[in-house]
């Protein structure tokens, strides 16, 4: 699959300003421990949070765990999810959302659901202050104790919500993406969720989810995220989260890893390199296969075969900085890869 990018990267991690990617955040630069005050996240209600630590307790920190999902991205930070009573920590959006379709998305893994029957959201979009939510979701108690359901619901928390009907693992690293449509009337939003997609297809036709309309929906000035917040603990799902992303489309949250020369790319049994003019790739399983390198513009790069060596190098000539992606093919078997090339 061809993914679009139409602005480079400023700075890796940081927040986006283009008219795409609206946040990518990983934590990895973050230093372990307390999230309000790194990156622009807050527990400020007036900045983006919901509110101060209740007795010094601290309910979201930077952890040294990583996260990873298949073409999504890689981080080796995360962010801790605590069984504790605390309001959470939030982050402003450089451009607030008014009208449109817009995505956002992260990785769960979760230990724990809430022992009580009032589950509180893991995250929520939050349209101009701490108590006008435009869209939030949830961890819950699932059909046995393995495993654990996902709740979603539009704007307010009167609202109807929507609750998978599968059960999901327990400590196993789980990718969740949220499309949100804003429709022009007063209940006419749309919010859909996909849970463990193949993220390199594109949108699945379907989704896992989709939540009832709302009454009041909040979607006029989306301006910010936040992690759960109110009390009791009771009603808080623990684990890790990472990899967070709000963006335009589907092909824009992912995490582009960076490639400096010596540096692989490592992914589905196969590893790819660039430098000085040439590709190395690296590959078990990916005998024959169709390989073809593209910028992102569309224009093909460069396009060849793979033989049964494990090691082949193939001369491409000098790549420009900028991003690109590579397809690996060979009928069952297929890699989409968004890479960047930065000297």
């Amino acid at each position: 699959m061809l993914k679009q990018l139409l602005t480079l990267l400023i700075l890796p991690f940081a927040v986006y300003s283009n008219a795409q990617i609206i946040l990518r955040q990983d934590f990895s630069t973050l230093n372990v421990g307390k999230l309000d005050g790194q990156n622009g996240w807050t527990n400020n209600s007036s900045a983006g949070g919901t509110g101060g630590a209740i007795s010094g307790a601290e309910f979201v920190s930077v952890s040294a765990d990583a996260l990873s999902y298949p073409n999504y991205g890689n981080a080796t930070k995360s962010i801790t999810m605590k069984g504790v009573d605390q309001d959470g920590p939030g982050h402003l959006l450089a451009t607030p959302i008014t009208a449109g379709t817009y995505y956002f998305s992260f990785l769960g893994n979760f230990s724990a659901y809430p022992t009580g029957t009032n589950y509180f959201d893991v995250l929520r979009m939050l349209n101009g202050g701490a108590f006008t939510t435009s869209a939030r979701i949830w961890v819950q108690p699932g059909s046995t104790a393995a495993g654990f359901k996902v709740g979603i619901k539009i704007g307010d928390s009167t609202n109807p919500a929507g609750v998978t009907s599968s059960d999901y693992a327990f400590n196993q690293t789980h990718l969740f993406v949220v499309k949100y449509v804003i429709g022009p009337g007063s209940s006419d939003d749309i919010m859909n969720l996909f849970i463990d997609p193949v993220f390199a297809s594109g949108e699945p036709a379907t989704s896992t989810l989709s939540a009832p309309l709302g009454t009041f929906e909040y979607s006029n000035n989306i301006d910010r995220v936040a992690f759960p917040y109110n009390t009791p603990k009771a009603g808080k799902a623990t684990g890790k989260i990472g990899l967070v992303s709000i963006a335009r489309t589907w092909d824009e949250l992912d995490f582009p890893e960076t490639l400096d020369t010596g540096e692989f790319n490592t992914h589905q049994n196969a590893a790819f390199n660039y430098a000085n003019g040439n590709i190395t790739i690296q590959q078990t399983g990916y005998s024959n296969a169709d390989l073809n390198i593209t910028a992102v513009d569309g224009k093909l790069v460069y396009s060849t075969k793979l033989n049964s060596k494990k090691i082949q190098q193939f001369s491409v000539g000098k790549l420009q900085k900028g991003i690109y992606f590579y397809t690996l093919e060979n009928g069952s078997k297929t890699i989409n890869k968004k890479f960047i090339i930065n000297n």
